[in-house]
């Protein structure tokens, strides 16, 4: 999104509005029919250094955004589960009127 949304509203809408008023100066003209029209390679030069651009901006602003996510955190075992300080629920208002279930560790059956 970081950059598609500066790509659209820099490059694509001011080409769009430009279209749009040419066309309205000049009706006759969307009747045309562009099939079967050879660009010439010039211009399809144009069209690729476009596009290379942009796949470059992609992956740049990919690589300056990315932020990969935390690896090799240490997973729990069950013992350390079992093993965790209870929490005391006194002075706290909010739950000392509230039923709490208690959780049955093998210990307690």
């Amino acid at each position: 999104m970081a950059t598609v949304v500066p790509f659209n509203h820099f490059l694509l809408v001011p080409v769009w509005e430009e279209k749009k008023a040419i066309e309205a100066e000049h009706p006759e003209w969307k009747g045309l029919s562009t099939s079967g029209t050879e660009v010439p390679s010039l211009d399809a030069s144009k069209r690729n250094i476009a596009a290379i651009g942009s796949i470059i901006t992609l992956f740049f602003s990919f690589a300056l955004l990315y932020r990969p996510a935390k690896i090799y955190q240490k997973v729990p075992t069950a013992d350390e589960l079992k093993n965790l300080p209870k929490i005391e629920n006194k002075g706290i208002s909010k739950l000392d009127d509230k039923k709490i279930p208690k959780i049955k560790r093998d210990s307690e059956e």
